[in-house]
């Protein structure tokens, strides 16, 4: 029965409430009580504490208080009595969030009603609004916030969470004391500054997980047997970046990993297996996409992140609209700029010749101008220039 409680509860839940709605679990595990039937009737409890705030007074106050905090006590037992007779069900969660939305609506409202008839000023409502608004988005933000303390539970046995038991108990506790105003107030600041805090963290929290997926990239790179792809991954996204400085987080992935197929020289795509170039490379951005999207997966990028990126290495070689090909040009200046030196030591001319136009062949103008201006020694650059010229 202790074993009841969730991960994400926060300190009232897990300290105050959790105890008395087990107690009354222990006793509902034993009627045909279904757990939908007890989140609609906390739904209840909450509404008739908001109507009784509405009436005015302290007694009615009281009351109201007093049923808000009810229906707190209650709202856990719905997912208590669902996970202790396996009926757990995705509408039951969604309708338990659906009316606690609602129930907090009419909560604060009719707390913000009560403050009015005694300030009988329109800025209480301006008050009420912030207070309302921010318990929303608090809740709106709560799945991604839990998600990512889930992930942390292996390192902090509970995390940090001012949530809807928080709120519910200040709103109690404030209309036991008569200070509905100070409460509502305090609501309205604390839900809004929560909410600013978990924007915080989780950004930093996604720029910690993208720092860590590019230096995972760079680590696999690095093994390379071939010495210059590490020096190509980087001069490719340095490249990228000149081309275009707002490159998206999707390009920037794509430009350091779009050849890591070749770091794993035990597996890679290899030039003798195949007959014509083109497949040889297609095969090659078809096992780096494939290779990357493994990667992104382990460090749980979204799924439309890692699609983009496959497409992007995919279509690499290629191009085929304008970000593909923001890419190919800075992956095959990079070629020049970086490659090209390696590729002649260990190849004949007529080779490095033919890797050249075929280079050049699929660049923009732009890019074409880039790799003509760029410096080599004598005989290395007058062949770029012949090459360039060809293909003119």
């Amino acid at each position: 029965m202790n074993e009841l409680g969730k991960t994400a509860d926060g300190p009232i839940s897990r300290y105050l409430n959790r105890p008395v709605s087990l107690l009354i679990t222990r006793y509902l595990s034993k009627t045909r009580i279904t757990p939908n039937q007890i989140t609609f009737f906390s739904f209840l409890l909450s509404v008739a504490g908001a109507i009784f705030f509405m009436l005015g007074g302290y007694p009615n106050l009281v009351v109201g208080a007093v049923l808000a905090h009810a229906s707190s006590v209650v709202d856990g037992c719905d997912g208590e009595i669902a996970r202790l007779k396996h009926r757990v069900t995705v509408y039951g969660g969604w309708f338990d969030a659906v009316l606690d939305r609602y129930a907090d609506a009419f909560l604060l409202f009719g707390l913000t009603w009560h403050v009015w008839l005694v300030y009988n000023a329109p800025w209480v409502f301006g008050i009420g609004f912030l207070a309302i608004i921010g318990s929303f988005v608090n809740s709106y933000t709560a799945d991604k916030y839990d998600g990512l303390m889930k992930k942390r539970l292996n390192q902090i046995p509970h995390y940090f969470r001012v949530g809807r038991d928080v709120r519910l108990f200040l709103v109690f506790i404030g209309a036991l004391l008569n200070q509905p105003l100070i409460v509502l107030l305090f609501i309205a600041l604390l839900m809004n500054a929560e909410n600013v805090r978990r924007i915080v963290v989780l950004f930093r929290a996604q720029r910690s997980e993208m720092n860590q997926l590019f230096a995972r990239i760079r680590e696999i790179i690095e093994g390379s047997l071939v010495p210059e792809d590490p020096i190509h991954s980087r001069n490719t996204l340095e490249w990228l970046l000149r081309f275009e400085p707002d490159a998206d987080v999707a390009l920037r992935i794509a430009a350091v990993g779009h050849d890591i197929d070749r770091a794993y020289g035990h597996s890679k795509t290899k030039r003798t297996d195949y007959d014509d170039y083109d497949a040889y490379k297609e095969a090659h951005a078809l096992k780096s996409s494939e290779l990357i999207s493994t990667i992104m997966k382990k460090y749980q990028m979204s799924t439309e992140l890692i699609d983009d990126v496959v497409s992007l290495i995919r279509s690499h070689e290629t191009g085929g609209d304008s970000r593909s090909d923001l890419l190919r040009n800075a992956d095959s200046v990079s070629f020049f700029d970086v490659n090209l030196p390696f590729y002649y030591e260990r190849n004949s001319v007529d080779e490095t010749i033919r890797r050249c136009v075929w280079g050049l062949k699929r660049l923009s103008v732009e890019a074409k101008e880039v790799v003509e201006s760029l410096d080599y020694e004598r005989e290395l650059g007058e062949m770029v220039t012949r090459c360039a010229q060809e293909c003119k």
